[in-house]
């Protein structure tokens, strides 16, 4: 009965698409056209779907996974010199042979295997064995859940921490002071209960405005206006393919999305755009996605990905928003610079990735309708025993709660 209702939706529309130059979903983008999706009729939007923006953008990056760096490797930094201190979140391994600069704290889970250059400028926290054959400084305290192994360089301005054997031969330099013992966990929210169903939220947007892009190549030009729009089928751009949101737009695509070229999917002033993809999301050659005119602010746009086959970029990218892929590995090989926040499985790097985060992106997070308590506490280090004594009677699984600096307590 849905399948039929929905082709007698469709029959409707591309119908009433021989009265109107513009509709939605039925004419397909030819070269050097530009076409307006709604453009003819008002689109009611409704309010965002609810996602707890904490659990998906709260970090600067939050890996379920491993973070494997070759090459340049990665630097996060906070947008601008004023804002709140930012967290990068590994719940599993952290393997780096290039450079790796944090501007915040790092929150391991797993293993640390350093053989280049490594600076934090906050805190460090090493759940597993930590083995040091490069040279690694830490501004602040230095926590290590396991043994901490090796015969390069660690530096720490602040406390040394080694709840197992301190076998390190390298040079070693470190304040003394009473430190409290590292209690391993993980960082980031990844659990069953934790990963938001991508695919299911695009399967209940199937009877949404279907809208049609000619894949292909050459210049395109598509113009889309505010509304909710529903497609099953794989966009494959190459060539100069230019997206613009014009509004308030939410697409629901239940398929690949590959972009090949000098491709862009920009913002105008005042759009909104929130990018569901049930599959994966590739790009190649030297691609952009976000604000056009205001390349430093990443809170309209957002891109939610629900496939688990690995998110490739090759090539120069740039990309301003959030993106949400908790079961998928990105790879990066080339230039890579998100102004924004990365939630993955793994992380892969063969090249220069920086990623530059706003606190602006957990600004308008869900609240859970079930909290009555409000937090107003300030918490300790993460996973020293002080917190975990703060936190006895309520284990966190699940919870989206904002500390005051927009960061998931």
């Amino acid at each position: 009965m849905e399948k039929t209702m929905r082709s007698f939706k469709l029959m409707l529309i591309c119908l009433a698409s021989l009265a109107s130059t513009v509709m939605l979903g039925c004419p397909a983008v030819s070269e050097d056209d530009s076409t307006e999706p709604g453009s003819d009729q008002t689109v009611q939007v409704e309010d965002a779907i609810c996602i707890p923006e904490t659990t998906a953008f709260g970090w600067a990056m939050c890996l379920c996974d491993d973070l494997n760096l070759k090459g340049n490797g990665l630097t996060a930094e906070p947008l601008y010199p004023d804002a709140p201190p930012l967290n990068l979140g590994v719940n599993g391994r952290v393997s780096s042979m290039g450079n790796l600069v944090v501007h915040g704290t790092m929150d391991i889970g797993g293993e640390l295997l350093d053989f280049g250059n490594t600076r934090i400028h906050d805190d460090l926290l090493v759940g597993e064995r930590a083995l040091i054959a490069g040279r690694v400084v830490v501004d602040e305290d230095a926590y290590f859940g396991e043994s901490l192994v090796g015969a390069g360089m660690l530096k720490v301005g602040g406390g040394l921490s080694v709840a197992d054997r301190n076998l390190f031969a390298g040079h070693l330099d470190y304040n003394q002071k009473p430190m409290s013992i590292y209690q391993p966990h993980d960082p980031c929210p990844c659990s069953k209960n934790d990963i938001i169903n991508i695919k299911e939220i695009v399967r209940q947007h199937r009877l949404d405005t279907p809208l049609v892009l000619a894949s292909g190549a050459g210049n395109q030009v598509v113009k889309v206006a505010a509304g909710d729009y529903y497609t099953d089928n794989a966009w494959v751009f190459a060539g100069n393919t230019r997206i613009e949101i014009d509004g308030k737009v939410r697409f629901f695509v239940e398929d690949d999305i590959l972009l090949i070229g000098n491709g862009k999917i920009t913002l105008l002033p005042g759009a909104q755009l929130d990018l569901y993809i049930s599959g994966s999301l590739s790009e190649i050659g030297n691609f952009h996605f976000g604000q056009a005119y205001d390349e430093n602010n990443p809170e309209p746009a957002r891109v939610y990905v629900g496939g688990e086959k690995p998110i490739t970029i090759i090539g120069n990218e740039s990309f301003v928003g959030g993106i949400y892929a908790p079961l998928s590995t990105v790879r990066a090989i080339g230039n890579l610079k998100i102004v924004g926040s990365l939630f993955a499985k793994d992380f892969r790097v063969k090249g220069n990735a920086k990623i530059s985060w706003n606190s602006d992106l957990v600004d308008d997070a869900c609240v859970d309708d079930d909290s009555d308590e409000e937090d107003d506490g300030e918490g300790t280090d993460a996973g020293t025993d002080d917190e975990s004594e703060e936190s006895d009677s309520d284990d966190g699984a699940g919870d989206d709660v904002c500390g005051s600096d927009g960061v998931p307590n």
